[in-house]
């Protein structure tokens, strides 16, 4: 195995140690490529029609996670780079909170630490993203998947 992983444009990551590795949850996808299935993505635009002014009004959501499958994506994605007719008519995406956020807004009765240990079904916590594993350079905090 080589010391050091090609990352974002081809630039060399700086090599992980074993166990690192082993542990590591999160992984830079291509920006050019397909979305993938649990692909955070930031400051993704929604648009809402609003009968009463016949106008779209967009609104900003900070962080969503992609939840359609890989497979879907994948062969959307090649349908469009073919010249073929898309094969997804949606993919599904849900908004993403930050865990500070989300604790603030908790229903009363619902354990903080049974949600970030993941032992509530209503809710799922993802780890916050250092720097070097976010295809911006930027790291994302702890989030939490409100279901």
């Amino acid at each position: 195995m080589p010391d050091e992983a090609l990352g974002v444009a081809g630039v060399p990551e700086p090599a992980a140690a074993p166990a690192q590795r082993a542990l590591a949850v999160y992984a830079i996808s291509e920006v050019a490529r397909e979305l993938r299935q649990s692909e955070i993505i930031t400051d993704l635009s929604q648009f809402t029609y609003d009968p009463t002014t016949r106008n779209a009004v967009e609104t900003k959501v900070p962080y969503s996670i992609v939840l359609a499958q890989d497979c879907d994506l994948l062969r959307d994605f090649e349908a469009s780079a073919n010249g073929k007719p898309l094969c997804l008519n949606g993919v599904l995406v849900y908004e993403l909170e930050p865990s500070e956020r989300a604790k603030q807004q908790l229903q009363r009765g619902v354990s903080w630490q049974r949600v970030t240990q993941n032992n509530d079904e209503r809710f799922h916590c993802l780890p916050d993203v250092p720097a070097t594993a976010d295809a911006c350079q930027e790291g994302l905090p702890s989030l939490i998947l409100g279901f």
